[in-house]
């Protein structure tokens, strides 16, 4: 039987739409497999209580080892100013008081009043080595009056310039994510008067190197900074710092 022209040139138009079926269900199958490697996992509650929740999952960062770096939130409600929090954090001798097993800090560059460079020593807990964290940290204030901090690891040429005896026993902290987030509100207290309040909430993805088996340094990120966030809860109300004020932090007020 001779095929017509028209009859060609139906079955060529059938033949580009089957082609072009199978090229989008392709392309859309590719789309929702991306989609669910980028979907990162529900956050799932390892401890809280009336003012602090810490809360982990596994991040889409990798270590050496491939497997996944734990991401952590933590956070917190505690009757401060903005001002007073972050002079509070950038107190760098009361640092080992609030932050568990930090054994001494200094700041090493200040690049502006909101942008500074500094080091904590983490003091060495078997089987767990002694650790040091490298930080650039810098803030800003949004127009809704709250304020970040990011935190990112400084150049590790400082390691050699501080601890050249010890260098090739230093097992360094590697910040892949950190971001503290200040919310400021008004609360009445118990004698009727409005008070400073802040819900605070940090979150970090970080490397802690060497050979510490996973479900261990899950445990003890998690129990660290549990610590060291009711520290602070405990601490920062009653701090020196909330007598001070950083000029550029605008605070909250009831005319805001």
């Amino acid at each position: 039987m001779t095929l017509t022209w028209l009859d060609r040139k139906n079955g060529l138009f059938h033949f580009l739409i089957v082609i072009i079926c199978l090229l989008y269900h392709q392309d859309a199958q590719s789309t929702n497999e991306a989609h669910k490697v980028l979907e990162k996992p529900q956050w799932r509650v390892w401890q809280k209580n009336s003012h602090i929740e810490v809360s982990y999952r596994n991040s889409h960062i990798y270590n050496s080892d491939n497997v996944p770096l734990l991401e952590v939130k933590a956070t917190l409600q505690v009757d401060s100013s903005l001002s007073a929090f972050l002079l509070f954090i950038q107190d760098v001798e009361n640092t080992p008081r609030w932050l568990i097993n930090a054994k001494r800090s200094e700041i090493t560059r200040q690049n502006s009043p909101q942008e500074n460079q500094f080091y904590i020593e983490f003091k060495g807990l078997w089987p767990i080595k002694k650790r040091l964290l490298f930080i650039q940290s810098r803030y800003w204030q949004n127009k809704d009056l709250s304020v970040e901090i990011a935190l990112t690891d400084a150049e590790d040429k400082i390691i050699e310039q501080l601890f050249p005896k010890e260098r090739d026993d230093i097992i360094k902290v590697n910040i892949h994510q950190a971001q503290w987030l200040l919310t400021p509100s008004l609360r009445i207290n118990e004698q009727t008067k409005e008070i400073h309040h802040l819900n605070i909430e940090y979150q970090f993805i970080a490397d802690a190197g060497g050979n510490v088996p996973q479900w261990l340094a899950k445990h003890f990120a998690l129990k660290s900074i549990w610590k060291s966030i009711r520290n602070i809860h405990r601490q920062l109300p009653e701090s020196i710092w909330q007598q001070h004020d950083i000029p550029h932090i605008k605070e909250l007020t009831p005319s805001n």
